[in-house]
């Protein structure tokens, strides 16, 4: 996989744990090192940018711009998403969606996947034209997965993809 297959999956992960609204600082500080320590410098400096803003206690990395509208936007992710050369990278977005968005549940969710999420994951999996069969094996495989780590984490779908 290229560095820009892999900020293109970095990005992916960052929007689909911060889609709802939040990120906690723990799952910002992870994304942020990834970015430091797989080498992925494409973008370096805007990715850290595009970051989460809100929280409630500021965040202790300077290179977080809050509040910026540097964050990338969805028509964008889709673009980079599209141009995911292999279908192996494509299956690979998908199930990295799919886990983040089932590792990042709130305290207030009702569900595994809130509707944020859930309509993020959609417009994902329509942008690839999946069918709806392609799209449950993915998904059926990362339950798989999800049910073998003892506590389920962006940490462990990060570690998944990156080994």
């Amino acid at each position: 996989m290229n560095e820009s297959s892999s900020i293109t999956l970095l990005q992916l992960v960052q929007e689909v744990a911060y889609c709802d609204g939040s990120m906690s600082e723990e799952e910002e500080e992870l994304i942020l090192s990834l970015i430091d320590s797989h080498g992925l410098q494409e973008d370096r400096d805007a990715l850290k940018n595009r970051l989460v803003e809100g929280y409630s206690s500021p965040s202790r990395n300077i290179s977080v711009a809050r509040g910026s509208t540097q964050r990338i936007e969805h028509d964008d992710l889709f673009k980079r998403l599209s141009a995911l050369q292999s279908k192996e990278e494509r299956d690979l977005a998908v199930k990295l969606a799919y886990l983040t968005a089932m590792v990042s549940r709130d305290q207030d969710d009702l569900t595994d996947i809130n509707a944020q999420e859930l309509a993020l994951f959609r417009k994902i999996t329509e942008a690839f034209h999946y069918p709806e069969e392609r799209v449950r094996a993915i998904q059926w495989a990362a339950d798989e997965e999800l049910q073998q780590w003892s506590i389920p984490s962006l940490k462990q779908v990060l570690l998944s993809w990156l080994g």
